[in-house]
């Protein structure tokens, strides 16, 4: 199985800041039902939480018209890959992406996450804005009540909320030096010898991107690295110099390497890379805690339900993004 990426926000083509998870695309581990119990609109239940086809329609919504932005028109819907059309992928790809938001909302449920008032009255003013401004060719393929949407507003909240919070065990301190990024020069050869006589050529008093230019086997001279950019030996060797000091000749891989230190500091790089850091440890943090819930959740899918919904066949005309929306009233 391949593995999908999910943003923080959970939907595919939408994100909320920061935060990349990768949640593997099949469901091993999970307690999975196909039902034919549920109505005719429910799609997906887990733990007794159940998102609607209106619900999903305005995902699907959101979908089209980001394609639509990144390629240039909604008749990307009418082309066909592997004998089958766009679309078809683009529902399976929900299917996905919706049982796993509502997988995290009932494993929030069961953390004891809940919506503030303040947040509650936010869901249903982005609702009620979203509705409103719902286009004629939109609302014919929604085919929904306003309930739908707040519905739809208020599980993608949920999720974000569960997310932040669980992501909160996660080690909040990145030291300076774990987090250091710097500026360094490098050769490249293919062996030890000619590395060395880079180091006696520096020593010697030559510019050591003269060296680069004549002797290099890369024409990456220049770079800007974290310690996680680069094989561990790299890094060893980089990030013990100060700026204007050159490293012994050391080996990763079939090569030989001599480092430059630019700067040893880059300050505003060095916050970024503190951030990159920090996302990553809560984005552990809250997939151990979701990998470990998945089999206390039971997940029935109402696949007939599945296999009516489709892409509006005709132009979709947005006027407001739902995802426009929901940054403006949660931003």
């Amino acid at each position: 199985m391949t593995k999908k990426k999910i943003l923080i926000a959970v939907i595919i083509i939408a994100a909320l800041a920061a935060v990349l998870l990768v949640i593997t695309g099949n469901r091993r581990g999970r307690n999975l039902f196909s039902s034919i119990t549920m109505g005719n609109e429910d799609l997906i239940k887990v733990n007794g939480n159940i998102i609607s086809a209106p619900a999903a329609r305005i995902f699907l919504i959101a979908e089209c018209y980001d394609a639509a932005q990144a390629y240039g028109g909604a008749d990307l819907w009418n082309i066909q890959a592997n004998g089958h059309p766009v679309s078809d992928y683009m529902i399976d790809n929900l299917e996905d992406d919706l049982l796993i938001l509502m997988e995290i909302v009932a494993i929030g449920k069961d953390n004891g996450v809940e919506l503030s008032s303040t947040e509650r009255n936010l869901v249903t003013q982005a609702a009620d804005y979203y509705y409103s401004e719902m286009t004629s060719s939109e609302m014919e393929y929604f085919a929904g009540r306003k309930s739908d949407v707040e519905q739809a507003f208020e599980y993608y909240a949920f999720a974000m909320k569960t997310i932040e919070t669980l992501s909160g065990n996660a080690d909040q301190v990145v030291s300076d030096d774990e987090a250091r990024v710097i500026s360094v020069q490098q050769i490249v050869t293919t062996e030890q010898s000619a590395a060395q006589s880079i180091v006696d050529r520096f020593n010697a008093g030559h510019e050591f991107s003269e060296l680069a230019f004549n002797y290099s086997i890369s024409s990456e001279v220049d770079r800007t690295i974290g310690r996680n950019d680069v094989d561990p030996v790299y890094a060893e060797h980089a990030f013990r110099l100060d700026a204007g000091q050159i490293s012994e000749p050391f080996q990763v891989g079939n090569n030989w390497y001599v480092v430059y230190c630019v700067n040893n500091y880059l300050a505003e790089q060095t916050e970024t890379n503190r951030a990159g850091i920090l996302d990553l440890r809560r984005q552990a943090a809250f997939l151990e805690t979701y990998e470990a819930a998945l089999a206390e959740l039971d997940v029935y899918i109402n696949q007939p339900a599945w296999d009516l919904l489709e892409f509006y066949s005709g132009t979709l005309q947005t006027a407001v993004p739902f995802w426009n929306v929901y940054h403006n009233y949660f931003s």
